[in-house]
């Protein structure tokens, strides 16, 4: 995967900014607030539509205009083509591939990407939500079908808890019946793709920890299911049938993938529990890189990897070896860093970034 340029117009502090990129790893330096995570940001959003910072279009569209613009060039398998999303503060987005009018079920999947950003680092201590998201959002990117089925399982559990607090003020339980149905298909899906995404991720992840720690510590991932003993369909209908009348208590569904979790482990111990602060940044920078891997299986060539400020958070060992990485399996990159000390040498092509401006200098 290789990306040719990027054009923006109005989107965040930029009114228009035309970018090319290089092959392997591309550095934006600059000071925080200089919109440097703007621009991978961009890229995340011309991959899976939604960005990771917000959830409300209207905050990318540079101030006192009503719509903004993300155009992508990208090569795939020596062939280039063309994402093109405008956003407007009313309204729906509008997606085209080539020119053509696309939806993001038909997009995602087309220019792949994997994000590693502060925020990240939440992964091993924050919600099951952050940990859901974030294999989800790998599953989907290698899977259409994954992503139609897992959107399909989220309207039907929307629209049974909107059933389930009707009921709770008396009615027809009919209806309830065919959404169990539905959510117990769906369910069983989703929750057999994510175990066998986290199984291989997990296989990969163990290999990559030994090599950026030095031979020290063997990194993992486990699939934790909630409430439930296994995945079938027939098992997820009964327990949402003996379930039925608390969930009507509560008004919401108290079984399914959605409060299932991860845990991340360290030489087979929870990371939460036994692993220090550089130990767990090491083993999120693990399981990204390990979604790198699993993305390259799938698809046959690696995704974009964008790195947002990550320098600063490893010590100086997990920075080299992470370049060493980086360049060892050619995988272009895009990352964001405040101060040149952070960036090892010859690391990849320098740009600098201040007042929605963009120049680019050799190589340190």
């Amino acid at each position: 995967m290789n990306i040719k340029k990027i054009y923006l117009t109005n989107f965040r502090n930029y009114s228009s900014l035309e970018l090319k990129l290089n092959n392997g790893v591309n550095i934006f330096l600059g000071e925080n607030g200089a919109g440097k995570t703007n621009i991978l940001e961009a890229l995340s959003l011309a991959s899976v539509t939604v960005s990771y910072r917000t959830r409300t279009d209207s905050d990318l569209i540079k101030w006192e205009n009503d719509s903004a613009e993300i155009r992508v060039e990208y090569e795939r398998y020596g062939v280039t083509s063309e994402i093109k999303l405008i956003l407007h503060k009313r309204g729906r987005k509008e997606i085209f591939v080539n020119s053509n009018k696309s939806s993001a079920k038909e997009i995602v999947g087309n220019l792949t990407t994997v994000v590693f950003s502060p925020e990240d680092l939440m992964l091993v201590k924050g919600a099951p939500s952050l940990r859901r998201s974030f294999i989800d959002r790998e599953i989907s990117q290698a899977s259409p079908f994954y992503m139609d089925n897992l959107m399909r399982y989220n309207k039907v559990l929307k629209e049974r808890n909107s059933l389930l607090k009707q009921l709770k003020e008396g009615g027809s339980r009919e209806l309830l019946d065919i959404y169990d149905m539905q959510l117990a298909r769906y369910a069983a899906f989703v929750a057999a793709k994510r175990i066998e995404a986290v199984g291989r991720l997990d296989k990969i992840a163990k290999a990559i920890g030994v090599e950026i720690s030095s031979n020290k510590e063997s990194f993992g991932l486990q699939y934790s299911l909630s409430g439930v003993e296994n995945i079938s369909e027939e098992y997820y209908l009964k327990k949402l049938k003996e379930m039925r009348e608390r969930d009507i208590m509560r008004g919401s569904t108290g079984v399914g993938p959605h409060l299932d979790d991860l845990i991340f482990t360290i030489n087979e111990n929870e990371l939460k529990k036994y692993g220090s602060q550089g130990q767990q940044r090491t083993a999120v920078l693990g399981m990204k890189l390990s979604e790198v891997i699993f993305l390259k299986e799938e698809k046959d060539e690696y995704p974009l990897l964008l790195l947002d400020d990550v320098l600063s958070e490893l010590d100086e060992y997990r920075r080299n070896a992470l370049v060493k990485y980086l360049k060892n399996e050619n995988i272009t990159t895009v990352l964001t860093a405040t101060d040149d000390s952070y960036i090892p040498k010859d690391m990849g092509r320098i740009y600098t970034v201040g007042n929605g401006e963009v120049s680019s200098k050799e190589t340190l």
